[in-house]
């Protein structure tokens, strides 16, 4: 792995290595554009949720119930 110079052009390559229900693991690295040299590595495991479970939708609905009650 190197050091990136201000103003040098890179690039950043995102991979999914495996999606399922409930979870996903991500992959990313960043090279230098003219040498492909690794600048970064780095890796993600994500919670994506299960089939019936929305998080956004259960806190909105308690708002909504919050309100009606008013």
């Amino acid at each position: 792995m190197a050091a990136a110079k201000p103003g040098e052009e890179l690039l950043i390559d995102g991979r999914v290595l495996r999606a399922g229900r409930v979870m996903a693991f991500l992959e990313c690295e960043i090279r230098k554009k003219e040498s492909d040299v690794i600048v970064l590595k780095g890796s993600h495991t994500k919670f994506v949720g299960s089939k019936g479970f929305n998080a956004g939708a259960s806190v909105l609905s308690k708002d909504r119930d919050r309100k009606e009650e008013s």
